[in-house]
């Protein structure tokens, strides 16, 4: 006798929606590059509680204000990164970062410069999006090898046409 499997409706979203286990939780390091004029690279290794490991690589766009010294790519770097873990059903998170600036701004340590304050207010949300999270600052030393994966990728990225 064969029975025929008896379809749950909606099954496959809620899966989407809810990971399971170790897919829910992870410990992610991000390091953001900027390619050129407007272009960015954000590199995140993700590691979650089974153990697996991942890394990936998402270029961005920032409209580019000089007076920020690149700071405008670390907050739209940081938060494409975080669009990523989102999109992969990450719930919470512990996100390494190497730049003490920022992490000083989002534990109100210091003020972002008042042209941040828009970037700043958009990644505080993106972070409020997850169940937990936390940015902590890293040894610049942990990250070296995911940044320069990221570097090798600026240049091509930076000659892509824009439009």
């Amino acid at each position: 006798m064969v029975s025929i499997p008896t379809l749950i409706e909606g099954a496959e979203q809620a899966r989407r929606r809810s990971p399971a286990g170790a897919r829910g939780e992870c410990q992610a390091q991000i390091a953001v590059i900027r390619c050129g004029a407007g272009r960015g690279i954000v590199a995140v290794s993700l590691l979650d509680r089974a153990g697996s490991a991942g890394e990936h690589f998402i270029p961005f766009a920032v409209r580019e204000q000089p007076s920020q010294q690149g700071r405008d790519y670390v907050y739209a770097g940081v938060t494409a990164g975080l669009d990523r873990l989102l999109s992969l059903g990450i719930r919470r998170a512990l996100i390494s970062v190497d730049d003490a600036q920022l992490v000083a701004e989002l534990e109100h340590r210091s003020e972002p410069h008042r042209e941040l304050s828009l970037p700043y207010i958009l990644l505080g949300c993106k972070l409020n999006e997850f169940s937990s999270a936390r940015v902590v600052l890293a040894n610049p030393a942990r990250l070296a090898a995911l940044r320069a994966k990221a570097e090798s990728l600026a240049t091509p990225f930076a000659l892509l046409p824009t439009g």
